[in-house]
């Protein structure tokens, strides 16, 4: 058996006004409640209880724009807060406007509740388990890989990159070094030369003063022998 119950609402959820039909009222009835509401505050709700097959609600709303519109959509909204709460919504809108302008919607929502989410998110952890048990791993995107990889790669040439400009400014600074090291060895081959060259200079050096101190007493011996030959004779 099915019931439909009729009732206007205001935006905060305030139901009134409610009236109770059932399949012998004529269709006739239902329709000229709905062309009474004009407040675009109020809508109209179909409670369809069907037994053995759960609670389906139908919500339809009239507002009186005056204008002509027509919207047909379906929307999917999916909200999870951790155990806290979770909503899973489907819902789908037909909307036809009317000649006077007004615009009627039928909408159509299934609802999960969170008994149906305790029970699905149970299995997902039992299944999460029965795989790593049997030695399996987490399927992950080949897209999510091929990113992870190429941000490895890059990471990985950046740091051969990085280690090849060191080398070169460490190779740099070691032939800059090279080049320093053979001026100071040039400059120290050099200064030996010229210290042998000074001691060569040195040696000729002493040598001639030996000369000139030999014929210094040369000649000192040779005048006093000639005053000697002079007091004698």
């Amino acid at each position: 058996m099915e019931i439909y119950v009729i009732s206007k609402e205001k935006s905060q959820s305030q139901s009134k006004n409610q009236k109770r039909y059932n399949n012998k009222n004529n269709d006739n009835d239902i329709i000229k409640d709905l062309l009474d509401i004009n407040d675009k505050d109020e809508c109209i709700n179909y409670i369809n209880i069907i037994n053995n097959m759960g609670t389906v609600y139908r919500g339809n709303t009239d507002n009186n724009h005056g204008v002509n519109s027509t919207m047909d959509s379906t929307k999917d909204t999916h909200v999870d807060t951790h155990k806290s709460s979770y909503a899973y919504t489907e819902s789908e809108e037909h909307s036809h406007s009317r000649s006077d302008g007004g615009e009627i919607v039928d909408e159509t929502n299934l609802e999960m509740d969170r008994n149906d989410y305790e029970n699905a998110e149970s299995k997902h952890k039992r299944d999460l388990n029965t795989l790593f048990k049997r030695k399996g791993g987490l399927c992950i995107p080949c897209d999510v890989v091929d990113t992870i990889t190429n941000v490895i790669i890059n990471g990985a040439n950046n740091i051969a990159r990085d280690v090849n400009n060191i080398a070169n400014e460490a190779n740099n600074i070691a032939r800059d070094a090279n080049n320093i090291a053979n001026e100071s060895n040039n400059i120290a081959r050099d200064a030996n030369k010229a210290a042998w060259a000074a001691n060569d200079i040195a040696k000729d050096a002493n040598a001639a003063s030996c000369k000139v101190t030999n014929l210094t007493l040369q000649s000192i011996q040779s005048e006093e022998e000639i005053a000697r030959g002079r007091i004698e004779s």
